[in-house]
């Protein structure tokens, strides 16, 4: 929806979608890549990351688990996961308008106090479409 708006609502967009039977699979390094793209943001931009898929808030720190997460003993490998608190600070050291939208599994586990705190300390819009409890 929003690519097709460029031309119109905004001047450019550049988007990078990752998602199983796209170009490029949503694997932890090809997020991580992808994400480079909010550096070239200035400060007259708007910035969306949509993250839907698998989260686990597994002990006291909030994971997105791509299409390769992988477990390591009782924990997740952290070269297959990418940690909430890295989609954090890039968002904090993004410049421009920036929006976060994430329909996980536990991802309202993610946002705890400190959290909220920091994102609306830092001007980040949040939707998160589920509580940290599973029915």
């Amino acid at each position: 929806m929003l690519t097709q708006q460029q031309g119109k609502r905004y001047k450019t967009v550049k988007s990078h979608l990752l998602a199983d039977g796209e170009k490029t699979p949503p694997t932890a390094a090809n997020i991580k890549n992808a994400l480079k793209l909010f550096k070239q943001a200035g400060k007259n931009d708007t910035v969306v990351l949509f993250l839907s898929g698998h989260g686990d808030n597994a002990g006291r720190e909030y994971y997105f688990l791509p299409k390769n997460a992988k477990e390591k003993g009782s924990n997740w490998h952290p070269d297959t996961v990418v940690k909430w608190r890295e989609l954090q600070n890039l968002l904090e050291n993004t410049l421009g308008k920036r929006i976060l939208l994430v329909d996980t599994c536990y991802a309202g586990g993610a946002f705890n106090p400190r959290l909220i705190k920091d994102t609306s300390d830092n001007n980040i819009i949040v939707i998160s479409a589920t509580d940290k409890w599973s029915v």
